[in-house]
């Protein structure tokens, strides 16, 4: 019951994990990958580049590095000792898995979801869109929020997300909701 989600390149990576990283658990690597989309030949540089990426736009991301390359997994394993570096032999893929799993299972944002599957499946069946997804996971892990000086920030997620609902029951049946009670700002 893994989504996987697929980018040929370092150029889709950025583009896909820094927007959806709150649908994702971890990012798998391949230790020579394209850099572009537009490339034909794998760039050597691409891990160092990947990970160079994910150190700094995406911190603390699980991440894990697949390759069938053993000469190239003992060198990286050399530089990148806090790397989780697997072959691709039935045993290491076994091992990383296993991994994966867990890092499923510890994801405090899939917890939510799984444990508000309802909601989110209005999400999934494109009702709202991403950010409406983000501003909910993150008034449900404020809700305990005690800081006064954080309820500004609480009480205009719930406005956004409040007004999204109207939107779309609006777009959905605005005899409920007339198009004439909803306005841009």
């Amino acid at each position: 019951d893994i989504r996987v989600k697929h980018e040929r390149s370092l150029e889709g990576l950025k583009k896909v994990l820094p927007k959806y990283e709150h649908s994702y658990a971890a990012v798998v690597l391949d230790i020579k990958c394209l850099t572009e989309d537009s490339q034909e030949i794998e760039d050597p540089a691409f891990i160092t580049s990947a990970i160079s990426f994910l150190d700094g736009d995406v911190k603390g991301f699980p991440r894990f590095i697949l390759t069938g390359d053993d000469k190239e997994f003992e060198t990286l394993g050399r530089y990148y000792k806090g790397e989780k570096l697997f072959l691709k032999t039935p045993q290491d893929i076994d091992k990383l898995f296993i991994e994966l799993k867990l890092c499923i299972d510890n994801s405090e944002i899939l917890q939510i979801k799984r444990k508000h599957n309802k909601v989110f499946e209005l999400f999934e069946k494109g009702y709202f869109d991403d950010e409406a997804e983000k501003t909910l996971l993150n008034l449900i892990q404020n809700q305990h929020v005690t800081d006064t000086e954080k309820f500004g920030g609480v009480l205009r997620d719930a406005r956004a997300l409040l007004e999204k609902i109207y939107k779309a029951i609006s777009a959905k049946n605005n005899t409920v909701i007339p198009v004439s009670f909803i306005q841009d700002n």
